[in-house]
């Protein structure tokens, strides 16, 4: 069996270490619904919306320049009053950036 291309996970440890394992040269990165619920979270539901589209801007990047800007445009907007939701959101590392690793017309948003 080939190793899968790229596995989405919800960012429990064990799952991450039974890939190193099982399918070493599987990549790997945290699911952007996981993600973005857990902004979710520390948001007032008023919030929500707009931090959504912000988060959507960031996932769905033309490359990793334009996931960079948005992610600085992102806490610019919402860091002063929600840091814990921008703290949640990802600062690009490669476990939650599908851009850097997979072709356009192979990504889905």
């Amino acid at each position: 069996m080939r190793d899968p291309a790229l596995v989405a996970g919800d960012g429990a440890m064990g799952l991450w270490n039974a890939l190193a394992e099982v399918f070493p040269e599987a990549r790997h990165h945290k699911c952007w619904v996981h993600k973005v619920r857990n902004a979710m979270n520390a948001l007032p539901k008023s919030e929500q919306p707009g931090v959504r589209k912000a988060m959507q801007e960031i996932y769905s990047a033309e490359d990793r320049a334009h996931g960079e800007k948005a992610v600085k445009d992102f806490a610019k907007a919402y860091g002063a009053k929600w840091p814990k939701a921008v703290k949640k959101t990802p600062t690009i590392p490669r476990s939650c950036w599908r851009s850097t690793t997979s072709p356009p017309n192979t990504r889905s948003t």
